[in-house]
């Protein structure tokens, strides 16, 4: 059975809520991604006791991937804003400023993505609201830290779930993915740089299934993948969207 058959099959309500944008399917591969990269993490933090240093750094993505893990949690724990009780706090300032400015953006995505699970009761229709008042300046930025690799894990998660829920996104979404993806060909099991690559794959299949959600027909999601695989040259993401299609097909 194929990693992307078993990923269809496993059960994540419990470790990976769900996401509008996102299937049961890409659910399940991005919660075996991360959990590949905790595996990765605790295995090699046990076979390296000798190198302190790699020791420290790699504890520290490990603190970012969990995170990640917070973050994709967005949808139903996100506190928005104008939810924020303190009325001078940075969150209040961006939610009474719609659109903010790049500045304001970024100063609330830094506050929302430190701890993504404290508000139980998420608005949605408030953050949506929110997010279709987006400027084109505010959708660039949130394309650029999402591409980011030295911005935190959970703040890229978190702009690329922003930037997908604006319906006039698609064309930002689209030059996310035509972005040549940072892997590490060499990248040896249960090491640093496989658990980058991971996150890095993860990223597109949230942006690639966001543009298969947001197309009006499965046709037209079919012609926009087909359209993709013409100006993508990374052989993993080319891969996938070839997957992605025989699947569209088959349903």
């Amino acid at each position: 059975m194929g990693c992307h058959t078993f990923c269809g099959q496993l059960d994540t309500g419990n470790f990976l809520p769900k996401i509008p944008f996102m299937s049961a399917k890409q659910r399940g591969l991005v919660a075996v991604s991360i959990l590949l990269t905790i595996l990765g993490i605790l295995f090699y933090t046990t076979r390296n006791s000798e190198n302190s240093l790699e020791q420290k750094d790699f504890a520290n993505q490990e603190q970012n991937d969990s995170s990640v893990v917070n973050a994709l949690k967005a949808p139903s724990n996100l506190k928005t804003a104008s939810q924020d009780k303190s009325k001078d706090s940075p969150s209040a300032a961006a939610a009474n400023k719609l659109p903010p400015s790049n500045k304001e953006l970024e100063d609330w995505l830094q506050k929302e993505s430190k701890d993504l699970t404290r508000m139980p009761d998420f608005n949605e229709k408030e953050f949506q609201e929110k997010v279709e008042g987006l400027t084109p300046e505010n959708l660039e930025t949130l394309k650029k830290i999402s591409l980011s690799e030295k911005r935190e894990a959970n703040l890229r998660v978190l702009s690329l779930y922003m930037l997908g829920q604006n319906s006039g996104a698609g064309v930002y979404l689209e030059d996310f993915l035509k972005q040549p993806i940072p892997l590490s060909p060499q990248a040896a099991p249960h090491s640093v740089d496989e658990m980058k690559n991971q996150r890095e794959k993860a990223l597109r299949v949230m942006a690639l299934e966001r543009k298969i959600a947001a197309a009006p027909s499965k046709k037209a999601a079919k012609n926009e993948l087909q359209g993709l695989l013409g100006q993508i040259n990374d052989p993993w993401l080319r891969d996938f969207i070839q997957r992605r299609l025989a699947e569209l097909a088959s349903e």
